[in-house]
């Protein structure tokens, strides 16, 4: 399930990734395409931040893909203002490439976590999983 609108459904996975190229995620969506995750793509920080003000704390059990530069901002810059608006929501800093610089200034701003492309559909599934929480998780 793929959206861009702003509705939010209480039972499914909503990952929300920050990203100016979408097209680096055609692997993922493909891969997760017979889950019931919900994929929301924002291609610019401030339509990122403007999303998450709107969920306000209510964002915290969310899943955040930041790419570690986006048009307006670095990565790491809007890991801090999401950490501000969704407190503990998953923050994960997406480079292009590794690059260690990148992963410092993730872990400095309080990135959960830094990858690289292509982001791991295994790895996204896991992190829907532990917000789910171990009920919800078990049961599928």
């Amino acid at each position: 399930m793929h959206s861009t609108d702003h509705v939010s459904t209480f039972l499914v996975p909503v990952v929300h990734i920050a990203d100016a190229a979408p097209g680096d995620y055609d692997q993922l969506i493909a891969e997760l395409d017979s889950t019931e995750m919900e994929l929301r793509f924002f291609t610019t920080a401030n339509a990122a931040i403007h999303h998450a003000r709107q969920e306000g704390r209510s964002g915290s059990g969310k899943l955040w893909l930041v790419n570690s530069q986006l048009p307006e901002m670095r990565g790491a810059d809007l890991v801090e203002i999401l950490r501000g608006i969704c407190g503990q929501a998953v923050l994960v800093i997406v480079d292009n490439q590794y690059n260690r610089q990148q992963e410092i200034a993730a872990v400095e701003a309080g990135a959960t976590m830094y990858v690289y492309k292509p982001v791991s559909s295994a790895l996204v599934t896991k992190l829907c999983a532990s917000l789910l929480g171990p009920t919800r998780a078990s049961t599928g």
